[in-house]
Protein backbone atom coordinates (compact mmCIF):
# COMPACT_ATOMS: atom_id res chain seq x y z
CA UNK A 1 0.00 0.00 0.00
CA UNK A 2 1.14 3.76 -0.90
CA UNK A 3 2.05 6.37 2.10
CA UNK A 4 -0.80 8.59 2.35
CA UNK A 5 0.35 11.67 3.13
CA UNK A 6 -1.47 15.35 3.82
CA UNK A 7 0.34 18.27 2.89
CA UNK A 8 -0.83 21.61 4.59
CA UNK A 9 0.34 25.00 2.94
CA UNK A 10 -1.57 28.11 2.36
CA UNK A 11 0.01 28.69 -1.24
CA UNK A 12 -1.62 27.19 -3.57
CA UNK A 13 1.78 26.54 -5.92
CA UNK A 14 3.68 25.00 -2.61
CA UNK A 15 0.89 22.58 -2.59
CA UNK A 16 0.63 21.61 -6.33
CA UNK A 17 4.44 21.19 -5.97
CA UNK A 18 4.56 19.44 -3.50
CA UNK A 19 1.68 16.85 -4.40
CA UNK A 20 3.78 16.62 -7.30
CA UNK A 21 7.17 15.51 -5.74
CA UNK A 22 5.55 13.04 -3.44
CA UNK A 23 3.59 11.42 -6.53
CA UNK A 24 6.33 11.13 -8.19
CA UNK A 25 8.25 9.37 -5.12
CA UNK A 26 5.15 6.66 -5.11
CA UNK A 27 2.80 8.56 -2.87
CA UNK A 28 -0.93 9.34 -2.23
CA UNK A 29 -1.41 12.62 -1.26
CA UNK A 30 -4.08 15.50 -0.33
CA UNK A 31 -3.84 18.73 0.13
CA UNK A 32 -5.25 21.51 2.29
CA UNK A 33 -4.70 25.43 2.87
CA UNK A 34 -6.02 25.81 6.55
CA UNK A 35 -6.49 24.35 10.09
CA UNK A 36 -9.53 23.73 10.40
CA UNK A 37 -9.20 22.09 6.52
CA UNK A 38 -6.53 20.18 8.01
CA UNK A 39 -8.05 19.25 10.62
CA UNK A 40 -11.58 17.95 9.05
CA UNK A 41 -8.83 15.94 7.03
CA UNK A 42 -7.63 14.41 10.25
CA UNK A 43 -11.38 12.84 11.18
CA UNK A 44 -11.86 11.46 7.58
CA UNK A 45 -8.94 9.95 7.10
CA UNK A 46 -5.31 7.90 8.54
CA UNK A 47 -2.31 9.75 6.93
CA UNK A 48 0.91 7.98 6.92
CA UNK A 49 2.70 11.21 7.21
CA UNK A 50 2.24 15.38 7.45
CA UNK A 51 3.87 17.80 5.88
CA UNK A 52 2.85 21.15 7.74
CA UNK A 53 3.68 24.60 7.00
CA UNK A 54 3.59 26.40 10.00
CA UNK A 55 2.47 29.93 8.90
CA UNK A 56 -1.25 28.84 8.13
CA UNK A 57 -4.85 30.53 8.69
CA UNK A 58 -7.59 28.80 10.77
CA UNK A 59 -9.69 29.18 7.76
CA UNK A 60 -9.53 30.19 3.88
CA UNK A 61 -8.97 33.78 3.16
CA UNK A 62 -8.06 34.57 6.35
CA UNK A 63 -4.79 35.58 7.74
CA UNK A 64 -1.87 33.35 8.10
CA UNK A 65 -0.04 33.21 11.48
CA UNK A 66 2.76 30.73 12.55
CA UNK A 67 0.06 30.05 16.08
CA UNK A 68 -1.92 28.54 13.53
CA UNK A 69 0.29 25.97 12.34
CA UNK A 70 1.53 25.39 15.98
CA UNK A 71 -2.05 24.70 17.14
CA UNK A 72 -2.37 22.05 14.12
CA UNK A 73 0.24 20.19 15.13
CA UNK A 74 -0.73 20.39 18.78
CA UNK A 75 -4.23 19.10 17.81
CA UNK A 76 -2.91 16.83 15.39
CA UNK A 77 -1.26 15.05 18.55
CA UNK A 78 -5.08 14.95 20.57
CA UNK A 79 -6.21 13.18 17.79
CA UNK A 80 -7.65 9.50 18.00
CA UNK A 81 -6.91 8.38 14.40
CA UNK A 82 -3.72 10.15 13.03
CA UNK A 83 -1.97 11.51 16.56
CA UNK A 84 1.36 9.34 15.98
CA UNK A 85 1.73 10.42 12.38
CA UNK A 86 5.27 11.80 11.85
CA UNK A 87 4.88 15.77 11.12
CA UNK A 88 7.85 17.16 9.28
CA UNK A 89 7.68 20.99 9.42
CA UNK A 90 7.52 23.06 6.55
CA UNK A 91 9.57 26.85 7.25
CA UNK A 92 10.22 30.09 5.27
CA UNK A 93 14.47 30.19 4.91
CA UNK A 94 15.58 32.43 7.67
CA UNK A 95 12.08 31.98 9.71
CA UNK A 96 13.55 29.10 11.36
CA UNK A 97 15.71 29.44 14.93
CA UNK A 98 16.71 26.65 17.34
CA UNK A 99 14.60 27.97 19.87
CA UNK A 100 11.33 27.42 17.38
CA UNK A 101 12.87 23.90 16.81
CA UNK A 102 13.15 22.73 20.31
CA UNK A 103 9.69 24.26 20.51
CA UNK A 104 8.00 22.44 17.76
CA UNK A 105 10.11 19.13 18.58
CA UNK A 106 8.31 19.58 22.15
CA UNK A 107 4.88 19.84 20.29
CA UNK A 108 5.43 16.13 18.36
CA UNK A 109 7.44 17.52 15.19
CA UNK A 110 10.38 15.11 13.80
CA UNK A 111 12.16 17.02 11.09
CA UNK A 112 12.22 20.49 9.43
CA UNK A 113 12.45 21.64 5.91
CA UNK A 114 13.25 24.86 3.97
CA UNK A 115 11.84 26.39 1.63
CA UNK A 116 12.54 26.53 -1.49
CA UNK A 117 12.90 22.42 -1.18
CA UNK A 118 15.44 20.15 -2.09
CA UNK A 119 16.24 16.83 -2.67
CA UNK A 120 16.85 16.72 0.91
CA UNK A 121 12.48 16.48 1.10
CA UNK A 122 12.13 12.71 0.12
CA UNK A 123 15.16 12.14 2.20
CA UNK A 124 13.42 13.21 5.17
CA UNK A 125 10.43 11.88 4.22
CA UNK A 126 11.58 8.67 4.00
CA UNK A 127 14.02 8.75 7.39
CA UNK A 128 10.80 9.67 9.46
CA UNK A 129 8.56 6.84 7.73
CA UNK A 130 11.90 4.57 8.56
CA UNK A 131 11.82 5.38 11.97
CA UNK A 132 8.20 5.40 12.89
CA UNK A 133 8.01 1.94 11.58
CA UNK A 134 10.69 0.87 13.78
CA UNK A 135 9.34 2.33 17.18
CA UNK A 136 5.90 0.69 16.48
CA UNK A 137 7.87 -2.64 15.65
CA UNK A 138 9.85 -2.19 18.88
CA UNK A 139 6.57 -1.18 21.16
CA UNK A 140 4.56 -3.75 19.68
CA UNK A 141 6.99 -6.06 20.27
CA UNK A 142 7.51 -5.39 23.76
CA UNK A 143 3.88 -5.24 24.25
CA UNK A 144 3.61 -8.79 23.23
CA UNK A 145 5.92 -9.65 25.98
CA UNK A 146 3.90 -8.51 28.17
CA UNK A 147 1.24 -9.88 30.40
CA UNK A 148 -2.33 -8.70 30.52
CA UNK A 149 -3.22 -6.46 33.31
CA UNK A 150 -6.43 -7.83 35.55
CA UNK A 151 -7.04 -5.18 37.39
CA UNK A 152 -5.55 -3.76 40.84
CA UNK A 153 -6.77 -1.81 44.06
CA UNK A 154 -6.38 2.00 43.74
CA UNK A 155 -5.15 3.67 47.21
CA UNK A 156 -5.10 7.53 47.58
CA UNK A 157 -2.44 8.98 49.71
CA UNK A 158 -1.72 12.44 50.90
CA UNK A 159 0.44 12.03 47.76
CA UNK A 160 -0.48 10.16 45.00
CA UNK A 161 -2.86 7.93 43.70
CA UNK A 162 -1.47 4.61 43.43
CA UNK A 163 -1.92 1.54 42.12
CA UNK A 164 -0.22 -2.08 42.30
CA UNK A 165 2.38 0.20 44.30
CA UNK A 166 3.27 2.41 41.23
CA UNK A 167 2.09 6.21 41.21
CA UNK A 168 -0.28 7.57 38.54
CA UNK A 169 -0.89 10.98 39.26
CA UNK A 170 0.50 13.69 42.01
CA UNK A 171 -2.60 14.40 44.63
CA UNK A 172 -2.37 17.77 43.70
CA UNK A 173 -3.28 17.17 40.24
CA UNK A 174 -6.89 17.18 38.75
CA UNK A 175 -6.21 13.87 37.81
CA UNK A 176 -6.64 12.72 41.11
CA UNK A 177 -9.42 14.28 41.95
CA UNK A 178 -10.96 12.93 38.88
CA UNK A 179 -9.88 9.57 40.74
CA UNK A 180 -11.11 10.08 44.10
CA UNK A 181 -14.58 11.29 42.48
CA UNK A 182 -14.73 8.66 40.36
CA UNK A 183 -14.02 6.07 43.45
CA UNK A 184 -17.25 6.17 45.13
CA UNK A 185 -20.84 4.04 44.83
CA UNK A 186 -24.21 4.83 44.58
CA UNK A 187 -27.12 3.96 47.34
CA UNK A 188 -27.91 1.28 44.95
CA UNK A 189 -24.34 -0.45 45.41
CA UNK A 190 -23.47 0.90 41.69
CA UNK A 191 -20.15 2.45 40.77
CA UNK A 192 -20.31 6.19 40.16
CA UNK A 193 -20.92 7.19 36.44
CA UNK A 194 -20.09 10.74 35.63
CA UNK A 195 -20.16 12.56 32.50
CA UNK A 196 -17.32 14.41 31.49
CA UNK A 197 -19.75 17.92 31.55
CA UNK A 198 -20.92 17.11 35.32
CA UNK A 199 -17.39 16.20 36.50
CA UNK A 200 -16.43 19.76 35.74
CA UNK A 201 -19.17 21.21 37.07
CA UNK A 202 -18.47 18.89 40.41
CA UNK A 203 -14.50 19.88 40.40
CA UNK A 204 -15.06 23.72 39.29
CA UNK A 205 -12.62 23.42 35.94
CA UNK A 206 -12.97 26.53 33.91
CA UNK A 207 -12.73 25.11 30.45
CA UNK A 208 -15.06 22.54 31.14
CA UNK A 209 -15.61 18.75 29.38
CA UNK A 210 -13.03 19.65 27.95
CA UNK A 211 -10.27 19.87 30.60
CA UNK A 212 -11.65 16.54 31.96
CA UNK A 213 -11.20 14.72 28.79
CA UNK A 214 -7.32 15.81 28.47
CA UNK A 215 -7.14 15.11 31.84
CA UNK A 216 -8.46 11.81 31.23
CA UNK A 217 -6.24 10.95 28.16
CA UNK A 218 -3.29 11.98 30.33
CA UNK A 219 -4.10 9.34 33.36
CA UNK A 220 -4.52 7.02 30.43
CA UNK A 221 -1.11 7.44 29.40
CA UNK A 222 0.46 7.87 32.67
CA UNK A 223 -1.23 4.71 34.17
CA UNK A 224 0.01 2.58 30.89
CA UNK A 225 3.53 4.34 31.62
CA UNK A 226 3.35 3.24 34.65
CA UNK A 227 2.10 -0.52 34.36
CA UNK A 228 4.46 -1.19 31.47
CA UNK A 229 7.20 -0.82 34.05
CA UNK A 230 5.82 -3.52 36.01
CA UNK A 231 5.54 -5.71 32.59
CA UNK A 232 1.64 -5.11 32.21
CA UNK A 233 0.10 -4.34 29.10
CA UNK A 234 -3.27 -2.41 29.43
CA UNK A 235 -5.88 -1.53 27.18
CA UNK A 236 -7.03 2.14 26.63
CA UNK A 237 -10.15 1.65 29.41
CA UNK A 238 -8.50 -0.56 31.58
CA UNK A 239 -8.31 2.09 34.21
CA UNK A 240 -11.22 4.65 33.47
CA UNK A 241 -14.08 3.50 31.22
CA UNK A 242 -16.19 5.51 29.01
CA UNK A 243 -20.37 4.60 28.18
CA UNK A 244 -23.32 6.20 27.63
CA UNK A 245 -23.51 6.75 31.15
CA UNK A 246 -19.96 8.44 31.59
CA UNK A 247 -16.87 8.15 32.97
CA UNK A 248 -16.34 5.28 35.52
CA UNK A 249 -13.70 3.06 36.99
CA UNK A 250 -13.37 0.20 34.92
CA UNK A 251 -14.61 -3.15 36.46
CA UNK A 252 -11.24 -4.14 37.61
CA UNK A 253 -10.60 -1.51 39.53
CA UNK A 254 -10.99 -1.47 43.30
CA UNK A 255 -10.39 1.15 45.89
CA UNK A 256 -9.21 1.77 49.64
CA UNK A 257 -11.21 3.66 51.44
CA UNK A 258 -13.41 4.70 48.99
CA UNK A 259 -16.26 6.38 49.49
CA UNK A 260 -20.26 5.18 49.37
CA UNK A 261 -22.11 8.34 48.72
CA UNK A 262 -25.23 7.48 51.43
CA UNK A 263 -23.11 5.80 54.62
CA UNK A 264 -20.31 7.98 54.96
CA UNK A 265 -20.57 8.39 59.30
CA UNK A 266 -21.73 11.36 60.22
CA UNK A 267 -19.18 11.84 62.71
CA UNK A 268 -16.76 12.10 60.16
CA UNK A 269 -18.18 15.12 58.68
CA UNK A 270 -18.46 18.87 60.30
CA UNK A 271 -20.62 19.67 62.37
CA UNK A 272 -24.05 20.80 59.83
CA UNK A 273 -23.61 24.88 60.51
CA UNK A 274 -19.79 24.45 59.86
CA UNK A 275 -21.09 23.03 56.84
CA UNK A 276 -23.22 25.26 56.20
CA UNK A 277 -21.36 27.91 56.45
CA UNK A 278 -18.22 26.42 54.56
CA UNK A 279 -20.68 26.27 51.78
CA UNK A 280 -22.20 30.12 51.80
CA UNK A 281 -18.45 31.31 52.18
CA UNK A 282 -17.73 29.45 48.62
CA UNK A 283 -21.17 31.66 47.39
CA UNK A 284 -20.26 34.95 48.88
CA UNK A 285 -16.83 34.61 47.52
CA UNK A 286 -18.12 34.38 43.76
CA UNK A 287 -17.87 30.65 42.87
CA UNK A 288 -20.52 29.27 41.26
CA UNK A 289 -21.50 26.51 43.50
CA UNK A 290 -24.44 23.74 43.17
CA UNK A 291 -25.88 21.29 45.44
CA UNK A 292 -23.73 18.80 43.69
CA UNK A 293 -20.86 20.46 45.17
CA UNK A 294 -21.90 20.20 48.85
CA UNK A 295 -22.63 16.62 47.68
CA UNK A 296 -19.26 15.71 46.70
CA UNK A 297 -17.45 17.75 49.35
CA UNK A 298 -19.25 16.20 52.14
CA UNK A 299 -19.80 12.64 50.70
CA UNK A 300 -23.26 12.92 51.16
CA UNK A 301 -26.44 12.14 50.10
CA UNK A 302 -28.45 14.08 47.59
CA UNK A 303 -31.55 14.04 50.13
CA UNK A 304 -29.64 15.22 52.78
CA UNK A 305 -27.66 17.76 50.82
CA UNK A 306 -30.97 19.38 49.81
CA UNK A 307 -31.94 19.48 53.21
CA UNK A 308 -28.73 21.04 54.72
CA UNK A 309 -28.48 23.48 51.43
CA UNK A 310 -32.25 24.14 51.65
CA UNK A 311 -31.32 25.70 55.35
CA UNK A 312 -28.49 27.89 54.66
CA UNK A 313 -29.66 31.48 55.05
CA UNK A 314 -28.15 35.08 52.76
CA UNK A 315 -28.47 32.03 49.54
CA UNK A 316 -30.57 31.36 46.82
CA UNK A 317 -30.69 29.23 43.83
CA UNK A 318 -30.03 31.33 40.20
CA UNK A 319 -30.89 29.63 37.33
CA UNK A 320 -32.22 26.26 36.37
CA UNK A 321 -31.01 22.49 35.84
CA UNK A 322 -27.36 21.80 35.25
CA UNK A 323 -26.41 25.22 34.41
CA UNK A 324 -27.63 26.82 37.71
CA UNK A 325 -26.51 27.86 40.74
CA UNK A 326 -26.54 29.57 43.79
CA UNK A 327 -25.59 32.94 44.95
CA UNK A 328 -26.23 35.54 47.13
CA UNK A 329 -29.70 37.19 47.86
CA UNK A 330 -27.99 40.39 46.85
CA UNK A 331 -26.89 39.31 43.55
CA UNK A 332 -28.89 40.38 40.09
Amino acid sequence: MKPHALIIDDDPEIREHLKERLESFGHECLAVGSQSEAEEMFKQHTFAYVLLDLEIPIRYGRVSAKSMGENTLRNLRKDPRNGNAPVLVITAHGKDSPALAVKLMKLGAVDFLNKPFDERLEESINEALQKHAANRQDKQTSEDSMQPFRGGELTFTEEAAELLDARIVRSNATGYRILKTLAATTPQGARVAMSGKALATLLNLERGDEAVNETIKSLRKSFRKAMAQKNLRVETDSLICNSDKGYSLSPGITWKEGVTVSTVKEERRPPLAERQAWFRDQVLSGKKMTRRHYEHHFAMSEPSAKRDVAGIPGIRFNGGGMSGYYVSNGAT
